[in-house]
């Protein structure tokens, strides 16, 4: 199990909210003030290359993806899986530079992109 047996069966709700909750603060406070709040490092996301970021994509994954059939009813959201990885591929690329801050925030914050 990768998570406590008393832990929320949907958590990334909770996560989600949490994201919303910052979608607001964005909008009701000019950068200048976020940062004087000392709230920039919420907003930081490490600079991506999604060219280089999509040679880390494990293969296997690549592999499920490139087998949709054109008569699947995912086919019509092929690209949108590819891009996916190639952001996922983020993460594997800065895993190999080994666990970092960098890493922390990437993990944290891959699915919002």
């Amino acid at each position: 199990m990768f998570r406590e047996v008393t832990t929320k069966r949907l958590h990334i709700l909770d996560w989600m909210v949490v994201w919303r909750g910052i979608g607001l603060m964005i909008r009701l406070a000019s950068p200048r003030k976020l940062w004087e709040a000392g709230l920039a490092e919420l907003f930081f996301r490490p600079p991506i290359d999604l060219n280089s970021s999509s040679l880390h994509i494990p293969n296997n994954l690549l592999f499920m993806v490139s087998t949709i059939r054109d008569d699947d009813p995912d086919h019509a959201h092929v690209d949108t899986y590819y891009h996916c990885l190639q952001y996922l591929g983020s993460l594997y690329q800065e895993l190999r530079q080994g666990l970092s801050s960098i890493l922390n925030i990437r993990a944290m914050t891959w699915f919002t992109f």
